[in-house]
């Protein structure tokens, strides 16, 4: 009579999960499909949300986005500088500052058009790598970004500017920088380390 008893009772837990379990499916569904998520679960696109006086207002986390990546990218380069004896942080050595600066520009530049930015968030994920990786100023970060928009090919610094590019887009898709495409490998190529 009590194994009885028992197997009743773990019939009725085994069917009172079941059906949290479908509940919970249900509202997960219902939440997703109503809209009341912030995110859409097909494409990770933001969906924008009302405001009381029902204008739609979008969250942009595409500039928060390129930040962070744009920071990881440009700590595991200056990582590797710093261990091959480049400081950039060291006073006197503008030819340096300026093929890594550029080279940062160009990844910068890279990430935000992976994350669809806008050219303000751009500029601003620029301006942030060099006034927090490089200790540049505002004023001096400013020149940096304007000097990059003057192309001309025969430039290096506009090598440097490309090569960015090609490491960063390479790095978005791998998670991974090869050799040939490092911010060292394109400072000595490049001319800008003796």
């Amino acid at each position: 009579m009590i194994s009885f008893l028992i197997h009743i009772l773990e019939f009725t837990l085994l069917s009172l999960l079941g059906l949290l379990a479908y509940r919970a499916l249900t509202l997960f569904n219902n939440f997703e499909l109503t809209g009341s998520s912030c995110y859409s679960s097909k494409d990770n696109t933001v969906n924008p949300v009302l405001n009381e006086d029902s204008q739609p207002q979008a969250h942009n986390y595409s500039r928060a986005e390129s930040i962070t990546s744009a920071q990881i990218f440009a700590g595991l380069q200056l990582f590797e500088i710093k261990r091959k004896g480049i400081n950039p942080l060291l006073p006197g050595q503008d030819w340096i500052d300026n093929g890594i600066s550029t080279y940062l520009l160009g990844a910068a530049s890279a990430i935000t058009e992976h994350f669809e930015c806008s050219d303000n968030d751009r500029d601003d994920v620029m301006r942030f790598l060099l006034t927090k990786n490089l200790n540049y100023s505002h004023e001096l970060a400013e020149q940096c970004i304007s000097k990059v928009y003057q192309v001309d090919d025969k430039d290096t610094g506009q090598n440097a500017f490309y090569a960015g590019i090609d490491a960063a887009k390479t790095w978005l898709i791998n998670r991974f920088i090869p050799e040939e495409h490092s911010l060292l490998n394109n400072l000595n190529s490049l001319g800008f380390v003796a």
